[in-house]
Parts: C-alpha cells; sequence; structure tokens
C-alpha cells in the first residue's frame, strides 16, 4: 500500500526534493503532471524567484518523476523568464478549437503591477512560446488567479485576485489568450489579511467551488472556501475549509490545486504549499496578521486602469526568503452536505477510497 505523508517532505525518483510550487496537476494520458514553480535557487538574498518551470509526472501521485525544466530561465533582463522575475502559479488549459496548450503565469511588472505573461505550445511539456509577457487582464492589475475550462461549452474563464480588494471572474476569449470584456467582482472591499488570494477553482457534481487564502504573504492563514452554479451570480460562503485548525494557519498551506482522482468515485485531493517549515504556532499566525493589517492600515484602493505593456528592464531582485526549504501537503477533501472541509491527517492512501 502506497501511503501519501504530509509530514515528510516530497521527493522524487531520485529521492531529491520536489521543485513546482504554486502548482496545478493536470492528468493527462494516464499520468498525473505536476507543474510549478522552480525554486531550487531561491535561497535568502539569492537573485532568484523561480528558475523556469518544472514538471514531474506520476501514476499513483505518491512516486513522481523529475521531467525537468519545461520552461527554461532566461538571462535576457528584458525577457519575462529572467530568473529575478517574481513569476507565481502557472496554470494550463487546452484549447479544442486551437489545438493549443495555453499558459498563464503571474508576474511582477513592479511594486504596484502585476500582469500576465501567456505562453502556448503543441504539447504539454512543451515547447512553449511566450504570446504575450505584459497582459493586464481587463486593463487591470492581476494577482493569484486560477484558470477553468467549462465542460459543457469549451468557454474559458479566469479567477483573479485584483490586488487588494476583489476576486474578479472573467470570460476569456475563444483563444483563451486574452478576456472578452465579460467579467464580475467578488468579495469586493477586503484588504489584507482579509483580500482573497491563493485562488484555487473546482467542479463537483456540477457545482463549483472556490477556495482562497488570506493574505499575509508568504506566511499562512486561514482558508475560505465558497460555492456557486452561476460563474458570475452569488459565491455562497461555506466557512473556513480546514476543521480543527487551531493554529489559524490551514495546516501550515496555501492550497494551490484541487486534484480529481481518476478511477474513485468522489475523491478529491488538495494539493498545498508549505512555505513556512516552522510557521506553525497560533502565536506566529497572530502577530503575522497583525503586521500586515498594520502596513496596510491606510491601504487606498485603486481602481484605475493599467496603461504599461511592456515589461521594464530586470532590476536583478534578491529574494527575501527560503523559499528553496519549502515543501507541501495533501489531504483528501471532505463533503458533508453542502459542506467541504479538510482534517489534518497525517497519512492517507489512495486504496483507502472507493
Amino acid at each position: 500500500m502506497k501511503i501519501i505523508n504530509s509530514k515528510k517532505f516530497f521527493i522524487d525518483t531520485n529521492n531529491k526534493p520536489i521543485y513546482a510550487h504554486g502548482a496545478q496537476i493536470i492528468y493527462e494520458g494516464g499520468y498525473y503532471y505536476w507543474i510549478g514553480e522552480n525554486k531550487e535557487k531561491s535561497t535568502r538574498l539569492s537573485h532568484s524567484w523561480t528558475y523556469g518551470i518544472r514538471a514531474y509526472r506520476s501514476k499513483d501521485l505518491c512516486t513522481f518523476e523529475d521531467l525537468g525544466l519545461i520552461i527554461p530561465p532566461n538571462k535576457d533582463p528584458h525577457s519575462p523568464l529572467e530568473p529575478g522575475r517574481c513569476l507565481d502559479r502557472p496554470h494550463i488549459i487546452y484549447n479544442h478549437k486551437t489545438k493549443k496548450y495555453v499558459m498563464w503565469i503571474k508576474i511582477m511588472v513592479s511594486l504596484i503591477s502585476q500582469a500576465m505573461v501567456i505562453l502556448t505550445s503543441d504539447k504539454l511539456l512543451g515547447p512553449y512560446q511566450i504570446v504575450k509577457n505584459c497582459y493586464h487582464p481587463l486593463d487591470m492589475n492581476c494577482g493569484d488567479f486560477d484558470l477553468y475550462v467549462d465542460e459543457k461549452t469549451n468557454k474559458g474563464y479566469i479567477f483573479f485576485e485584483r490586488p487588494h480588494f476583489e476576486l474578479i471572474t472573467a470570460e476569456l476569449t475563444d483563444d483563451y489568450l486574452a478576456c472578452n470584456g465579460v467579467f464580475s467582482e467578488h468579495y469586493k472591499g477586503l484588504i489584507p489579511p482579509l483580500t482573497r488570494e491563493g485562488v484555487t477553482h473546482f467542479v463537483r457534481n456540477g457545482t463549483h467551488y472556490l477556495i482562497t487564502s488570506g493574505t499575509t504573504g508568504y506566511d499562512p492563514n486561514v482558508s475560505w472556501v465558497a460555492s456557486f452554479d452561476d460563474y458570475h451570480g452569488e459565491y455562497r460562503d461555506l466557512g473556513i475549509l480546514c476543521i480543527n485548525d487551531k493554529n489559524e494557519n490551514s495546516f501550515n498551506m496555501q492550497v494551490s490545486d484541487v486534484i480529481k482522482v481518476q478511477g474513485k468515485k468522489d475523491l478529491y485531493i488538495a494539493l498545498g504549499d508549505v512555505w513556512r517549515i516552522n510557521g506553525d504556532s497560533l502565536a506566529y499566525s497572530i502577530k503575522s496578521r497583525e503586521k500586515i493589517a498594520k502596513a496596510f492600515k491606510n491601504y487606498q484602493i485603486d481602481e484605475r486602469k493599467v496603461t504599461d505593456d511592456k515589461l521594464p528592464n530586470s532590476k536583478f531582485y534578491f529574494h527575501n526568503d527560503n523559499t528553496k526549504s519549502s515543501s507541501f501537503k495533501m489531504f483528501p477533501l471532505i463533503f458533508e452536505n453542502d459542506q467541504v472541509h479538510l482534517y489534518n491527517i497525517a497519512e492517507f492512501s489512495l486504496e483507502d477510497y472507493d
């Protein structure tokens, strides 16, 4: 019996740590492909926020083979893939009309401007070509996000945090390379630490769910969950995701993806980043929220349109966190009536589920 254990570091078949953060897991051709930010060089004061996009594959979500970099870094200071750029949360969707895989990646243009890099490929594992290197959806700044293709209509959607006061749900153009102008606003008016980021969307039995975390930098915080039937309608608040979360930190993780396990009747697994290995205490969580609340005490919401559409030269940003040492957790989602929860279980096996 193969065990998924969230108290140990996730390692690949070469006994090396898995480096694929802010990740998405895609099932294709009998494999689960784990794709995310490569943090192997992201030590404190290094010039590496994300050193390319890395992929792994597995047949059982327990044993992962390193497939290397599907998007390598670029040393050109004009490139959005230069390692000093703040690249986060790569997400991929497939377009049945264009026969292209489309990847969006969040990028920091400046301290006050956030945009998207958009790439396409004929194959899931690349090679990928940059289509847009500084795209602002709806002429807005955009933070953490998720992408989804409706299984019935093939229409594409993006859910993104508009820093730092609301969440936007927007429709994509037919080629998935832009927004078509139709959107709705949710969680409007919340500022850090309550602003909703870490946006993760999934569907179960026709109901849409959205998991979001608060905004406290790399420090973990409380995750919320909502459900909806209409993309632009009411999002029903289902409360706190994690049960018996005594440290108020979502079991010291931030959810990045929910995976529907193949061959199982009703098994969904949440994958999350553990950014702070030593941050698992209530005092730590409270202090972090107080620090962020103080920093944003006089925050002014800015709803102006964004006009910049080009990246400035890389300023060779120096990373202030040792995210190389970060890890992951996986937990099965528990559905109880209309609610969805996570419990802090040490380990589980896929064989335990029908």
